[in-house]
């Protein structure tokens, strides 16, 4: 089980690890959830979000998944505050454009 806690809020999350991979960080989690929330925040709405995840509307879980990744953002976002949410958030964008233009 997961817990993120603040003054703001609360938010609790069931993970479950691939065999043979030990407990996550809690920076290892913070950085699954914020990518998670930049890919919400990528589509208008589901049938953009399952366009840009290759994702059948009509298979089973889809929107489940779409309604929980819309949970799971919200919940972040109540449990850092706006600024601290949108400053992490802008800090992964920067990290990833940086990374991109290392030459390979």
């Amino acid at each position: 089980m997961c817990t993120f806690v603040s003054t703001r809020g609360r938010m609790r999350r069931r993970i479950q690890m691939q065999p043979g991979h030990g407990e996550p960080t809690p920076g290892q989690l913070l950085y699954y959830y914020a990518v998670l929330a930049q890919q919400m925040d990528e589509a208008e709405d589901i049938t953009e979000w399952a366009e840009i995840h290759g994702k059948d509307l009509s298979a089973h879980g889809t929107v489940s998944d779409f309604n929980q990744g819309v949970a799971d953002r919200r919940d972040l976002e109540i449990v850092l505050g706006p600024d601290t949410f949108d400053a992490l958030l802008t800090g992964l964008a920067i990290s990833q454009a940086i990374e991109a233009a290392r030459p390979r």
